[in-house]
């Protein structure tokens, strides 16, 4: 696992690792994105600019 969202970028598929953490924070937390805001923020930086 990444230690840095910038390792993440190193992954392959590019941000694996982060999109799976909001995923499965999202399934634990019955589908409610405000309970998963931390890993969205990690994910965030590194999205183009039209996709933040």
């Amino acid at each position: 696992m990444p230690t840095t969202p910038e390792d993440g970028l190193k992954t392959d598929p590019p941000c694996h690792p982060q999109a799976c953490a909001i995923q499965d924070c999202i399934q634990k937390n019955n589908y409610k994105e405000e309970k998963c805001q931390k890993q969205i923020r990690v994910l965030q930086p590194l999205l183009p600019e039209g996709r933040r």
